[in-house]
């Protein structure tokens, strides 16, 4: 390559770094500003599922944290409880997304399967989360 490519090529490069930064700062305002009572296009359906998804796990975790909890404080004669809650939270978990990827499999490969998956694993979690807490009042 000839000193003036190389120099042409090294310009690039440092243009493209020194846009990055913007780039991705406006990227960043863009999906705070998404509203997602309303979303346009695709990928704004899929922020806003993945963000509905975001909720619901983090309302389950604090759902299932809560109930093992309880149940070793309350329940100190039934120690395996609190240890089959856990084994049956993660079998729960393995299915709750083979079950999803079941469920996306009908649009295997199209712009839909995001959707697809989040929106049954919304769905389920948020469905698990009432049964944690219904297990969480047994012990309170």
């Amino acid at each position: 390559m000839s000193t003036i490519g190389h120099h042409v090529t090294t310009t690039r490069a440092l243009y493209l770094l020194g846009a990055l930064p913007a780039v991705l700062l406006a990227l960043a305002d863009r999906a705070r500003a998404l509203d997602c009572s309303n979303p346009i296009t695709t990928a704004d359906m899929v922020t806003c599922a993945s963000r509905d998804f975001d909720e619901a796990d983090k309302a389950l975790n604090a759902s299932y944290t809560s109930a093992m909890a309880l149940m070793r404080k309350r329940a100190p004669d039934l120690p395996k409880a609190a240890d089959r809650l856990r084994d049956a939270q993660r079998a729960w978990l393995a299915y709750r997304d083979a079950n999803c990827g079941w469920a996306a499999g009908a649009v295997d490969g199209g712009s839909m399967e995001p959707l697809v998956s989040l929106g049954c694993k919304t769905t389920m979690t948020r469905a698990r989360t009432a049964e944690l807490k219904d297990v969480a009042k047994t012990y309170e």
